[in-house]
């Protein structure tokens, strides 16, 4: 989603044929956005009611030249936010994207609705980065909340600062784009009535995330374009003992630009 694809809610002249394609393709990829750092979103104002609580977080493209006409655009109601892609979630009927607005102070969460998203971008370096919370917070999270769920807690602090979901909550949060290929059945079965969950089920969900490390982090963390990216990250987690925790220490030991600001230089 660059050039073109990033700005075509600027240009004069669209056919409401050529407008509709736009919107599909920016729907289509921005799914695909969950678990991203650093994203810059436009989003048609008009379509989220929340937006005016944080409008001095977002830039206008009022002020913006259309690259393929030269002249002044104005379209008010289309501002971008930047900040960090967390999970797809259904909220009411409508499929929403949790979304960490970039104010450089206290984190701000917001929901923002899928449809009212036209375009997104990269912003930042690197490049592409991706959220360490997918492993560390939300499929921990959804792992300790089906443990609490079955009395099964071992890890009553962990759950105290993490919290738990209900099921209902977990069954909302159910998209393939939330999770990672060796885990998504998990997640899928562990909302299916007939599926046991115990210590067996649970201890395979946690070796699939630790697995599912070890192919994401050395793949990702390809400089400069790639790179797992602890961008406004609650490193409390850190703190705690748990196997997915420590084994996502150890790969924050070997790639140490996970933390913004080392080096991107592998430790054997």
């Amino acid at each position: 989603m660059s050039g073109r694809w990033c700005t075509w809610f600027l240009e004069k002249g669209l056919t409401k044929e050529q407008e509709a394609a736009f919107y599909r393709d920016v729907q289509d990829y921005v799914e695909g956005e969950a678990w991203h750092a650093l994203r810059g979103l436009a989003i048609n104002t008009q379509l989220w009611d929340e937006a005016a609580q944080y409008l001095s977080l977002s830039r206008s493209f009022g002020t913006t030249h259309d690259p393929f006409q030269g002249e002044r655009v104005e379209k008010p109601h289309i501002r971008e936010w930047t900040g960090k892609v967390q999970d797809l979630h259904w909220k009411g009927k409508r499929v929403h994207v949790r979304f960490q607005l970039d104010e450089g102070n206290v984190p701000i969460w917001v929901d923002i609705p899928l449809e009212a998203i036209v375009s997104t971008r990269s912003t930042g370096f690197p490049k592409v980065a991706y959220n360490p919370e997918q492993m560390l917070y939300f499929e921990l999270k959804w792992i300790l909340s089906l443990q609490q769920e079955k009395g099964m807690t071992t890890h009553t602090q962990l759950e105290a600062f993490l919290g738990t979901w209900t099921h209902e909550e977990r069954h909302a949060q159910l998209f393939p784009k939330n999770f990672r290929p060796k885990t998504w059945e998990l997640a899928q079965a562990s909302l299916e009535p007939n599926t046991t969950i115990d210590g067996v089920f649970i201890n395979q969900w946690i070796q699939a995330v630790i697995e599912q490390m070890k192919e994401d982090i050395p793949s990702r963390c390809k400089p400069p374009y790639h790179h797992v990216l602890e961008w406004n990250f609650d490193d409390r987690i850190l703190q705690f003992t748990h196997p997915i925790i420590d084994a996502y220490q150890q790969w924050r030991k070997r790639y140490p630009n996970i933390v913004p600001g080392r080096a991107f230089i592998p430790i054997p």
